[in-house]
């Protein structure tokens, strides 16, 4: 009675792991047949489409944000502009001829001058009484069609200098464009191109008059030099012969 009741119960529980087994494994039928279907290689096409479409929506979501960006610092006060500023000192008539006015002869578009009795003298000063810089910077102007315009500053003790001096190198100054004439204010200077800006600095109790010059590379001051020059430019003489002589002056 007992071992009858023993495989009965042995059977019942084969038959229910049996069951168990089978609905297990159509469940894991179902859902491995729901991730296949769920997890399915699309077309190329269709993916790479959709790449596209993001990419895109991302562009210009970008450009959007970077107009008000735009905007909002257009809207700001306005600033001056960043500055670069690069000097370079030179002490003595030789120096000053040597390190700066030789940038003169490298001018692509623009010599604006105003030159006085030190100027002179530091040009007759250098080798071979300045004729060879001069010509270097005659060559070089003729070359790029330089924009070349001095004006020469005098008093009347100074006067027969700058004669002489004009008489000296008549031949290479042929290529300036113009010439011009006004009463000394005191400050020398050349501009040369668009950032370029040489001062000298010169005083009578120096031997030779030149104490120094500054190369100066800076764009806003060479701009305001040369809005300068154009004012003098206009109100200087064009002939020496504008001048009216006073002996009692």
């Amino acid at each position: 009675m007992r071992k009858r009741y023993a495989v009965k119960a042995i059977f019942r529980v084969r038959r229910s792991t049996s069951r168990w087994r089978n609905s297990a494994t159509l469940t894991w039928w179902r859902s491995s047949r729901r991730a296949r279907s769920l997890f399915s290689a699309r077309p190329t096409d269709a993916v790479f489409a959709r790449l596209v479409e993001l990419s895109q929506e991302r562009t210009d979501r970008f450009a959007t944000e970077a107009r008000a960006l735009k905007e909002q610092f257009a809207a700001l006060p306005g600033r001056e502009a960043g500055r670069t500023t690069f000097v370079v000192l030179a002490l003595g008539q030789d120096s000053h001829a040597k390190r700066h006015l030789i940038h003169l002869a490298a001018a692509k578009h623009r010599i604006w001058s105003y030159l006085e009795q030190g100027d002179i003298e530091a040009i007759d000063g250098t080798k071979n009484s300045g004729s060879p810089l001069l010509r270097r910077i005659a060559r070089n102007a003729v070359t790029h069609r330089v924009d070349h315009r001095v004006v020469f500053g005098f008093g009347y003790r100074a006067a027969p200098k700058l004669v002489a001096f004009l008489k000296k190198h008549r031949a290479n100054l042929d290529h300036v464009t113009g010439v011009r004439y006004s009463g000394e204010f005191g400050h020398p200077f050349h501009v040369v191109d668009d950032d370029l800006v040489i001062l000298s600095v010169d005083h009578p109790f120096v031997p030779q008059g030149r104490v120094a010059s500054l190369m100066v590379r800076d764009a806003a001051l060479a701009h305001r030099l040369a809005h300068g020059f154009e004012t003098l430019w206009s109100k200087a003489m064009r002939n020496l012969r504008e001048i009216a002589f006073h002996p009692a002056r």
